[in-house]
């Protein structure tokens, strides 16, 4: 049994392309992330057609999700090469706790002309994930390693206690590395590397308080890796400066 999610916002490995009955409108259903009970697959859809973008708009797509999944609204995007147009959005699928396989799809997108309504175009769906076999011999492994694991984190617990002071050092190069990248324009690195200095300060018990949710750079990273956007230095110059002005105050 699946629930139907809408995309309503306008704002992945490639794996499937499905063509539309107009030979000259295709659409395609993308995914990306590791298909695992709970966790966070990065979804777009997209339409293209021959043509300028005024010839079709495409309308708020329908996707299918497993029964127990959540979709997050993403964002929207467009380009023309001067002969075809592209229209995708993004999404991000939150798994159910249950085990897979999960399908995710189809995607109908309803379009509009300069003559009314459209065709709907029908992305096909992407199913990701194994069933998942059960033995007592299994969940005897699995609570041996649940153990294992426990014990391990509690001992890294320790152990970050222990040097909180030494944590300082990896921030404040990070912080001089992403304030150097921003110097040399390099700004599309640099969205990697404030990533990278959030997840530091998101470990550090005083900084972790401080924080900004990193939703605006991830969101930066998807129209740099799924719209083709470039992004300007001054954009990324205003994400980042929370994260250097706390890296700044730890030391």
């Amino acid at each position: 049994m699946k629930a139907t999610a809408t995309i309503i916002a306008a704002g992945l490995t490639i794996l499937f392309w499905a063509p539309s009955a107009d030979a000259e409108t295709s659409a395609r259903l993308l995914v990306k992330g590791n298909a695992s009970p709970g966790s966070e697959i990065a979804i777009q859809v997209e339409v293209s057609w021959d043509g300028r973008p005024e010839e079709l708009l495409p309308r708020v797509p329908q996707v299918e999700v497993p029964e127990g999944a959540a979709l997050r609204l993403g964002s929207t995007g467009s380009r023309y090469d001067g002969s075809r147009s592209v229209w995708w959005t993004n999404g991000t699928v939150s798994l159910p706790d249950r085990g897979g396989p999960y399908v995710i799809g189809p995607a109908r997108i309803p379009t509009a002309t300069g003559a009314g309504e459209g065709p709907t175009i029908i992305a096909a769906p992407r199913t990701m994930g194994r069933g998942r076999t059960r033995s007592l011999l299994g969940q005897g492994l699995a609570s041996g390693l649940l153990i294992t694991l426990v014990l391990g984190l509690l001992a890294r617990w320790w152990q970050g206690l222990l040097r909180t002071e030494a944590m300082g050092a990896p921030i404040g190069e990070t912080a001089q590395r992403l304030e150097a990248l921003l110097d040399a324009g390099q700004a599309q690195t640099a969205v990697d590397v404030g990533l990278a200095l959030h997840d530091l300060l998101a470990a550090h018990p005083i900084a972790q308080d401080y924080l900004a949710p990193r939703q605006g750079l991830e969101s930066q990273k998807d129209e740099i890796a799924f719209g083709g956007q470039v992004v300007e230095t001054d954009t990324v110059r205003e994400r980042v400066g929370p994260l250097l002005a706390i890296a700044r105050s730890l030391e």
